[in-house]
């Protein structure tokens, strides 16, 4: 087979949508070598990635619009046997002699049309429809996302297929005790805290862990560490940090290297995820293979991401998340989690999805 992909985010975004496509092709590389995978991309220059894909066929262009009209005509010249849209685009006008498939990561823009500029909103809208009711296979991450495609779109849902993405096998991997000790003194990490993974966004709901921790007892409150970029929600949360008087309680970090991120799950007493809504979830797994506990909301994607290794709040309850941030603490609690956890992680194994997308490849040519 001839399998090419849209690799703009494969090459130019550093975290879900990128780790998605790099994991993926990464994979079938790797498992699938007889076959030739083939990368589309507007522009490789100034991509931290590239090395990394070296060794593959890359067709890129600067002409104007390419991914979305003129990446046709190479598809088709390439000779191409299935086309793979893995961020929820394909190409205007692909031959239909090519078989297509798009991943449906979420549709949040249409859930909270608010959070997004009009133009945008727009423009996700028509290139999402399109790419629903043109390609002969869709992949959902979840089943939420799969609901929500049905919902906004309409489309025939025998076509949807839900596998959630891969998660990277480093957050099984060993750690030396010595850069455990090197990252806690680099972070001046705490020797207890509950950790916090995501922007710093009103979906993702950072200002109710504030509201919770301030409801706990000295004693029984851990430090949060907060890794995540700053969003529209970063003066608010601020603002709910000085009005509580939890100023030395809460650490920010915007930026955690690849090799530092397993460490700061490892050492956490517990992940807390209290979003609004997720198109599936990602830290939520990684905190799982890390073999550390969650606290996630009870709606959405989330109990997919967590399974049996999460406990479950209502993402706008403060008490029962401050509850639930005291029962993790206790050993009895945790550690069943953790168990849990380890059995629910194995279906998001980069060798298991991705043979199953590949099972999805072959029928279909059949």
């Amino acid at each position: 087979m001839r399998i090419g992909f849209d690799a703009k985010r494969l090459f130019f975004n550093e975290t879900g949508l990128g780790v998605y496509s790099r994991l993926l092709v990464e994979q079938l590389q790797t498992a699938y070598p007889d076959h030739t995978y083939i990368l589309f991309t507007p522009k490789t220059k100034g991509s931290n990635y590239l090395d990394r894909f070296r060794s593959l066929p890359i067709i890129s262009s600067r002409r104007p619009f390419f991914r979305s009209w003129g990446m046709a005509k190479a598809i088709k010249t390439a000779s191409i046997d299935i086309y793979h849209g893995l961020s929820h685009e394909l190409p205007i006008g692909i031959d239909r002699k090519v078989k297509t498939v798009v991943t449906i990561h979420d549709l949040i823009f249409e859930r909270y049309p608010e959070m997004y500029p009009l133009i945008d909103r727009k423009i996700y809208q028509w290139k999402w429809r399109y790419s629903c009711r043109q390609a002969d296979l869709i992949i959902s991450v979840s089943e939420q996302t799969k609901k929500d495609i049905l919902h906004y779109y309409g489309v025939d849902a025998s076509k949807i297929r839900v596998l959630p993405p891969m998660v990277s096998n480093r957050f099984f991997q060993e750690i030396e005790e010595e850069q455990i000790s090197a990252d806690r003194k680099r972070y001046q990490l705490p020797e207890r805290y509950f950790l916090f993974v995501g922007s710093i966004t009103q979906r993702k709901n950072l200002k109710l862990v504030i509201q919770a921790m301030s409801l706990l007892p000295p004693g029984i409150r851990l430090p949060l560490v907060v890794v995540g970029h700053k969003g529209d929600a970063y003066r608010d949360v601020i603002h709910s940090i000085k009005r509580h008087g939890l100023a030395e309680e809460v650490h920010f970090f915007q930026t955690v290297t690849n090799d530092d991120l397993p460490v700061l799950y490892r050492l956490a007493t517990a992940l807390i995820y209290p979003s609004l809504f997720e198109g599936f979830g990602i830290p939520i797994v990684e905190s799982l293979q890390s073999g550390t506990p969650v606290i996630t909301s009870d709606i959405s994607s989330m109990p997919e991401a967590g399974g049996k290794g999460a406990l479950y709040i209502d993402p706008n309850d403060p008490h029962q998340l401050a509850r639930k941030m005291q029962e993790i603490q206790d050993p009895l609690v945790a550690s069943p989690l953790v168990k849990f956890g380890r059995d629910h992680i194995k279906r998001f194994d980069p060798a298991f999805v991705g043979q199953k997308i590949f099972e999805l490849y072959t029928q279909l040519l059949e």
